[in-house]
C-alpha cells in the first residue's frame, strides 16, 4: 500500500509540473486567459485521479482513450473555444493520462511530458508565428462586398 501512495504521489506531481508549465509557461503567457487556463489544470488533475484510480481496478489503455473520447464529446455540448485552446485540452488530456496509466518511470514521463511542453512552447512562440497581424471585422452592408463596389467599401 506503502507503494501505491508513493507511486501516486510522484505521478500526480509530475502530472501537476507538466500541465503547469504547458497551461502557464505556454498557454496562458499568450492568452491571459485565467479562467480557462485555471480549468485545464484542474480538467487536467480530474482526469489523472480518475484514470489513476480506475488503473488499479484493471483497467486499460483503451479505457483511458475511452474516457477522452467522452470528455471530447461533452465539448460539442459546451461553449465553443477555439481551435488553439482545444489543442491545449488534448495535451492535457494527453500529459494527464500519459502519467496516470503509462508503465514507463518518472523520469521518462517526466522527458516524454518535457518535450510535449517544449514542442508547444516552440509552436505558440513568436518564432513560428506570422508576422503579419490580423482583425477581424464585423460588416452589416454586405451589398458593398463586391469589386465593383470597392470605393464605396472604402468610403463607408
Amino acid at each position: 500500500m506503502n507503494e501505491l501512495n508513493l507511486d501516486f504521489a510522484l505521478r500526480f506531481l509530475v502530472n501537476l509540473i507538466f500541465i503547469v508549465i504547458l497551461i502557464y509557461g505556454c498557454y496562458f503567457r499568450r492568452s491571459k486567459n485565467h479562467q480557462l487556463a485555471a480549468s485545464f489544470v484542474l480538467f487536467g488533475v480530474g482526469i489523472f485521479v480518475i484514470t489513476f484510480t480506475l488503473k488499479g481496478a484493471e483497467m486499460s489503455m483503451g479505457f483511458a482513450f475511452g474516457l477522452f473520447a467522452v470528455f471530447t464529446m461533452l465539448r460539442y455540448r459546451t461553449e465553443p473555444i477555439s481551435i488553439k485552446e482545444m489543442t491545449y485540452l488534448f495535451l492535457v488530456i494527453a500529459i494527464s493520462l500519459l502519467t496516470s496509466v503509462s508503465p514507463l518511470p518518472a523520469e521518462q514521463l517526466s522527458v516524454l511530458n518535457l518535450a510535449l511542453c517544449i514542442t508547444a512552447f516552440f509552436v505558440d512562440s513568436n518564432w513560428l508565428q506570422s508576422k503579419y497581424a490580423t482583425q477581424k471585422i464585423q460588416y452589416e452592408k454586405i451589398k458593398l462586398i463586391k469589386p465593383e463596389m470597392r470605393r464605396q467599401l472604402l468610403d463607408d
